[in-house]
Formats: structure tokens, sequence, C-alpha cells
């Protein structure tokens, strides 16, 4: 990566929702690869669509970048409904809508046996002390009263998640992200550990609802308390920290960390804990401060919290990498080759039972961590020039990333594992979209993309039970899999029969139209920004105003690429770098390509309410 041209250009968006406000929805949240992939579609379909009826693919999009921006706030007469409530009223609502103990202890076990492991920022004797006392009352403390049932409330409400058709909580405070936010406020400013903990389960319950909007606010509060608390140094420095509390600290630490991480990926927002102010030790059996051996069960528990540091680590390079601002963004080879190293040196040397895909537990987990970590690598350059080496070799690590996250949610199904882990359903979503791009890029039998296709419908359908956005992501693939299914079984599109890039909407219809023929054997045909609409009706013909080039500066283009299996690799979409300075939505060749569909616009957002 040695020129600036060959440089990713992914960038974010702004979009403006109903009631005016802006939500700023990252590159590496996978915003502009999935639109790509819509834009490509978005061609094809306009060949086919003659009518005013709007895409169902803009609305299933539009569903879901619904869900990753603010939930609309109440209007002004139901303001006090989320005003920050008075202490001890906060404390009697979290207390009066705990179920009963037996159905309380049963939850708790459940969310031990299904989280703790991933993200012990509890201690478990402890936490269980904490739930006798508060079922008791019997908290002195009103302020340690109040952050232990927030805790309570959190923890049972993820693991009821598990128990939709048996087990039916009543409604709390914490429901609400408004109403939560405001319980939340206050803990921000107290820097004990207790305070803390509260804050990290609400961050949790959030994320593991995917309200990934709610859970980044609090991980402001989060990144401040762990600051002013100090947690982000090695406990073992200050020598008036307890011995008992070094542990905790540091688990506490860790798992903020990892939340940081997660959410900083899904929403495209700049990290929120920095690399360079952490000196914390990694949690492992061998811990230089450790004085004795740990035992087997604390050995294994340290070493999937470690892995999945590291995972986390490795995701926060590459955001730094990919999807800084695009006007200090760096890449060389070298820094590349370093991170993909580190990457398959972590994944060679997990402990093997880390490796396998037979339990959701461990292996499957870290199995499709690093499936993951390779498509946050390689989609970037999906960005670039269709034709150049390293949109190619991107696209084929791509695919086979996204053929194995399939492949192992499709053994977790098998086995009646539940698919619970909230980035589960991103990596889904990314892996089918990746396959169907593949196919319609002619880089990937579109035989064998209906198969894989198929089987992440079920495993998106499965996680819909869980999220509602999966049923979105769901649909909109659906849609894409009708289109390639429209080409003849294991046939991909037809590529043009002359050497010249064809017209994007006959490219991705399969067509090709007497005038573009000939216009092609004379010139290289390139859509630029001065395009037109020429429309009549409905019923009339729509054409695009296009500039020609000659074949003397076509020659100064990009050459074709030969793939040796599929044949000639044709653009998807057209090949052009976008401004920097603009989003990709507010284009005018995205517009009048959306215009081709439909006159009415087709997405709450799209494309006019992007800035």
């Amino acid at each position: 990566m040695s020129t600036s041209a060959e440089v990713p250009f992914e960038i974010g968006s702004l979009r403006r929702s109903d009631n005016g406000q802006l939500s700023f929805i990252g590159s590496s949240s996978g915003v502009y690869f999935i639109n790509t992939v819509r834009q490509a579609f978005a061609s094809a379909l306009a060949s086919h669509v003659q009518t005013s009826r709007a895409n169902p693919l803009d609305d299933e999009l539009g569903n879901y970048f619904n869900e990753q921006t603010p939930a609309t706030l109440p209007e002004d007469g139901n303001a006090s409904s989320i005003s920050s409530p008075d202490r001890s009223d906060a404390s009697n609502d979290l207390i009066k809508s705990l179920p009963n103990k037996e159905t309380a202890e049963l939850l708790v076990t459940a969310y031990f046996r299904s989280w703790h492991s991933f993200l012990p920022f509890l201690h478990g004797p402890t936490f269980m002390s904490d739930l006798e006392a508060v079922y008791e009352q019997s908290i002195s403390d009103s302020w340690k009263f109040r952050c232990c049932a927030l805790t309570l409330q959190c923890v049972l409400r993820i693991a009821a998640l598990d128990y939709r058709d048996t087990i039916r909580l009543r409604p709390s405070a914490v429901d609400r992200p408004q109403t939560l936010m405001a319980i939340l406020g206050p803990l921000a400013l107290d820097n004990r550990q207790v305070s803390v903990q509260a804050l990290l389960a609400a961050q949790m319950y959030l994320v593991v609802s995917l309200s990934l909007d709610a859970a980044s606010s609090v991980g402001g509060l989060i990144c401040r308390s762990i600051v002013k608390s100090g947690l982000h140094r090695c406990p073992y420095r200050y020598p008036n920290i307890a011995e008992d509390d070094r542990d905790m600290r540091k688990r506490t630490f860790w798992c903020a960390y990892i939340l940081d991480r997660f959410l900083t990926q899904s929403m495209g927002h700049p990290l929120g804990l920095q690399d360079g102010d952490i000196d914390v030790c990694l949690p492992s059996p061998d811990e230089r401060h450790a004085k004795h051996a740990e035992e087997d069960a604390d050995g294994d528990r340290l070493r999937v919290l470690s892995n999945m540091i590291k995972c986390a680590k490795f995701t926060g390079q590459i955001l730094e990498t990919f999807h800084k601002s695009i006007h200090a963004r760096s890449l060389n080879q070298h820094t590349l080759l370093g991170l993909e190293a580190e990457i398959e040196a972590w994944w060679n040397q997990l402990p093997r039972r880390f490796n396998e895909t037979t339990s959701f537990s461990q292996g499957a987990f870290f199995n499709i961590s690093y499936n993951h970590l390779k498509l946050l690598m390689n989609r970037p350059f999906l960005s670039l020039d269709p034709f150049s080496p390293n949109f190619l070799t991107a696209i084929q690590k791509c695919l086979s990333a996204s053929r194995n996250i399939i492949e192992i949610f499709s053994t977790q199904l098998s086995a009646a594992d539940d698919l619970k882990w909230p980035g589960y359903m991103s990596c889904a979503w990314m892996a089918g979209l990746l396959v169907v791009f593949a196919a319609q890029c002619n880089q990937y039998p579109v035989e064998h993309a209906k198969e894989d296709v198929g089987r992440c419908l079920e495993i998106l359908n499965n996680m819909s039970r869980r999220w509602k956005s999966a049923s979105h992501c769901r649909n909109a693939l659906r849609i894409l899999k009708d289109r390639i299914d429209q080409h003849p079984s294991g046939v991909s599109p037809p590529p043009p029969t002359d050497t010249q890039s064809p017209d994007l909407t006959e490219f991705l219809s399969g067509k090709e139209t007497a005038s573009t023929t000939s216009g092609l054997s004379r010139s290289k045909r390139r859509r630029t920004t001065s395009q037109a609409r020429v429309s009549g009706g409905n019923s009339e013909s729509r054409a695009f105003q296009e500039d020609f080039i000659t074949a003397s500066e076509a020659e100064k283009s990009t050459e074709r690429t030969t793939a040796p299996e599929f044949g000639s690799i044709e653009p998807p979409f057209h090949a052009h770098q976008y401004n920097f300075s603009t989003d990709m939505f507010q284009s005018t060749d995205w517009e009048s390509l959306l215009q081709l569909v439909d006159q009415d616009p087709l997405l709450p957002g799209f494309p006019g309410n992007f800035e």
C-alpha cells in the first residue's frame, strides 16, 4: 500500500431522523459496504422495475438503519417520564419490579453459566450475597443498595432473554434507555467499584439487547469513571489498594475495554479507551503478579478473558488503521503485514479447545471472532477499483472468511446452541452480503452463493427471535438472493462480449442494448456526475446522459483482469473515488440511480436526508 490512491476510502455517514436528529454511523460498522452492495443491486432492479412501487430492499435497509440510530424521544407532554428520578423513587422502582426470589436465583444462575466466562466484571460469591441483601433490604448504605439493585435488575433481564416464553419480568425503569440513562447519570459521578460495576451491568444489558446507541452513550460515562477511579492503571502499582480488590479492578477494567471495542466497531465511533493510556496486565495463569499457580478452572477462565482482550485489541488496531479520519489515514505494506501476522499468530497459539466449533462457549466464539477479524482487515479494500489486485485479493479473503462464519453458525444451529453473543448478528449479516456481492462480481459461482445465502437466512431467522433487527437483515438478504436466483443455476451474469466496460444498469441486469454494443466498440463508456434523467411518466423510458472518452484515454484506465476459473471480472458498481468531503449518499450519481427505481423517497434518510 505504497500510494495514496491505493488507500481504502470507506467513509461513514450522517443520518437525519424525522425529528431532525443527526446520527453518525462510521465506516467500520459496514455502512459503506452495505450501501455499495445496495447500489449495485439497485441498478439491476432499475432495469426491471418500471412502476412507482417502492423497492422492498430499501424498506428493509431503512428499518435496519433505524435500529442503529437513537429512538425518538417522547413529546414534551411526556417529558416528565424521562426526567431524572428521585433517588428513593428510583430505588423503590427497582425493588418493586423484582421477580420472586426463586425466579431471580434461576436467572442469576443462568447468567453466570452463559456470560460470566466472557465478561467477568462481577464477583460471584459477593453478587449472590448482595442478592440476598437486596431482597431482605438489609444494606444500610443507600448508595450501595441502589447500585446493587440496578445491577441485579440488569443481570436478570440479560438472562431473561433466554426465557422469553416462560418468564416475563415486571416492567422496570431499566427497560427504556431514556429512564435508564437518568438513573445512570449520578452513578458516573461516583468512583467506587460498585458504581462502575452498575454502569457496566447496564451497558451490557443494552449491548445484549442490541440497543447499541444507548450502550455507546453509557460507554462514555464508563470511560470517564474508569479514568477517575484509576482502573486503567495496574493496581499493583499502588499499595493503598487492598489485595482482594486488585483482581476485581483488573477484571472490571478489561470487561469495559472489550465492550468499548465492540461498540466502537459496531457504531463506527472513535475508540473510547486508548491503548497508549493503559498499563493493566493481561489476566493469565502465569500473570507476573500472581503469587501462586492458578487452579485449572480459574486458569481456563483467565485464558478465555485474556484471549477476548487480545481479540478486542486487534479490533481496535484495525479500526485505527482503516477508519481514522480520511485525512489521517496512512497505510503501508509493513504495517498491514505486521498486523495480519499478529492475528494469525494469536489464532495459531490458541489452546486447541478454543479452535474447535463444537460448543458455543469457547471454540465457536473464537473461531467466529478470528474470521470476523479477517473480514474487518480486508473489507475496506472492496472500496477500491474492482479491477485492482487489492480488490480481487480482498474479495476472495472476505469470501473465505464469510463461508467459514456461515459454516460455524450452521454447525451451532445443528447442535441446538443458542446464538446469543450480540456481535453474531453483524457477522452473519456481513457474511451473507459478501457472498451475494462476490457472486454479483462474478467471483463466486451463483449456485454456491445460493446455497450459502440460504443457510445464512436460516441463521438470521434464528437470531430474529432474539433481535428484531435480524429480521430486517434476513429480509434484505432474501431480496438479494432472489436477484441472483433470476440467473440460470450455476451460471454467473453473462459478461459483455466487448472488452470495454458496459453501462452499470445493463451489466447488472445481464442485458446489452444495440447502442451499448456499438458505442463500446468505439470508446469506453463512463458515467459522470453530469448525468440527467429523461422521464415522461412511468411508462416512458429513462436514460442517463453520458459523456464519452476516446479509446486512447480509456487505455490509460485500469485494465480488465481475468480470473482463471470464472472468466472476465466485471465491476459491480461504477469504480470511481468518492469525494472525501461529501457523503456517498449525497452524490448526484447516487440520487439519479435511486430515481430510476422510484420517484418517491425509498428509505427514510436516503438520500436527501443524509448530511
